[in-house]
């Protein structure tokens, strides 16, 4: 059987990671916390749902990296159509007039950036900037 022996240090670091990180890093730390309170793998496997092989890796990736290493690793994905500071001038022009038509201002956003992109794109920079 493999368990995971922490010291008090990292006991309260994973203890903070569990509660404010995403639901998957938070997930690994609580691995980590029942692994050090005695629980085995096969019973880790029962409670978080996930292969054996999964449970191993968690661990394994602890032992090598610490903390960074149960982060996830960035993946690959489509490169976002605005640069930061594009999305921010966009913002800023959506602060400046209320909204009545998403789609109107995606075309007049288009037209000034002379880039193509979709209505859901505008919907999801509006979001972030906490204007919808």
């Amino acid at each position: 059987m493999i368990y995971i022996k922490l010291t008090p240090n990292a006991r309260k670091e994973l203890q903070a990671l569990q509660r404010g990180s995403t639901y998957r890093l938070g997930m690994r730390c609580h691995a980590l916390l029942l692994s050090d309170k005695g629980y085995s793998i096969p019973q880790l496997v029962e409670i978080f749902d996930v292969d054996r092989d999964t449970i191993r890796s968690w661990f394994q990736r602890w032992e090598e990296n610490g903390i960074s290493g149960l982060s996830d690793a960035s993946r690959s994905g489509r490169p976002p159509v605005f640069t930061p500071q594009e999305e921010a001038q966009i913002l800023e022009e959506a602060k400046k007039e209320p909204i009545q038509q998403v789609k109107c201002f995606q075309k007049k956003m288009e037209k000034r950036f002379k880039k193509s992109a979709s209505l859901e794109t505008f919907k999801r920079i509006l979001k972030r900037g906490g204007l919808t």
